[in-house]
Formats: structure tokens, C-alpha cells, sequence
């Protein structure tokens, strides 16, 4: 583990199934803290909406994968089971 003491491991995300195990030993003993916790996105729009309208931030970059409605459950299917490299699908009527 390269934390530092006294330093703070986040987990960013929503995970549904364990991806690492943690070294508890270790933890306690350089005084790790962990981080968790879910974002509400609806707070962001506001303050990233403007930035998108006047070119200053261009989202495309993490859409990964483009596909019609009609291939929704491949979508979901592709994202929930990480395939493919997906980053973000956008599903179009």
C-alpha cells in the first residue's frame, strides 16, 4: 500500500462486488482513513451546464460506446459488466 500515514484511501464510485481487499493490519497501523459515499450528479449540472454551452468542457470524451434505443439491454448488459473498455453509453431514439 503506497498511502502515506496518516493519509485517506477514497473509493469513488458505486461498486457491487468486492474489487480489492484491504490490509487492515496496515491500516491501522499508519492510521489510514476510508473514504466512501454517492454523489447526487443533479448538483453538478448547474455549474457544469454553462461550461458545456460555451465549449469550455466537452463531455463526448467519455462516452465510449453509442447505441440506439433499441439496444438498451446490450448497453446495460456492456456497462454493468464492464465490457468493451465502456466508460458511459448514450442510448439514441
Amino acid at each position: 500500500m503506497i498511502t502515506r500515514p496518516g493519509g485517506c484511501i477514497a473509493v469513488i464510485g458505486v461498486l457491487t462486488a468486492p474489487t480489492a481487499t484491504l490490509p487492515w493490519f496496515l491500516m491501522f497501523m499508519k492510521n489510514l482513513s476510508l473514504r466512501t459515499g454517492l454523489v447526487n450528479p443533479q448538483n453538478f449540472i448547474p455549474k457544469l451546464l454553462p461550461l458545456i454551452e460555451q465549449g469550455r468542457l466537452d463531455p463526448t470524451v467519455i462516452v465510449s460506446h453509442r447505441l440506439p434505443l433499441s439496444e438498451g439491454p446490450r448497453g446495460y448488459d456492456v456497462f454493468a459488466g464492464h465490457k468493451e473498455n465502456v466508460l458511459k453509453v448514450v442510448l439514441t431514439p
